[in-house]
């Protein structure tokens, strides 16, 4: 088998493989999570390991869309406003003895 091209041998699966992420990952947000000693403990490990939900995300409490935005946005206004004061250039120096008309 020739693996010199590997990328296009995948090329098909991909979309398949996008597919099933999708939709093990909106399981593994819609189920809860068994009580420990479950018989069903493996089978949501499976699943969350499908779902590549690394960080085992719960259908818990959120924050507040409010309290997202100023988490994310904060910083980003925050150094979008230091570089703009920092790209601003400095007056051109006025000449002492200005020529007369």
């Amino acid at each position: 088998m020739d693996l010199t091209n590997l990328p296009a041998l995948w090329a098909e699966a991909w979309p398949v493989i996008a597919a099933v992420t999708a939709g093990a990952s909106a399981l593994d947000a819609i189920l809860p999570q068994p009580a420990p000693g479950s018989h069903w403990l493996i089978a949501r490990k499976v699943l969350s390991f499908v779902a590549i939900n690394v960080g085992h995300a719960s259908n818990g409490a959120q924050p507040s869309f409010l309290t997202w935005i100023a988490r994310v946005a904060g910083p980003v206004l925050a150094a979008q406003a230091a570089a703009q004061a920092a790209a601003v250039p400095a007056p051109a120096p006025t000449p002492a003895n200005p020529p007369s008309a």
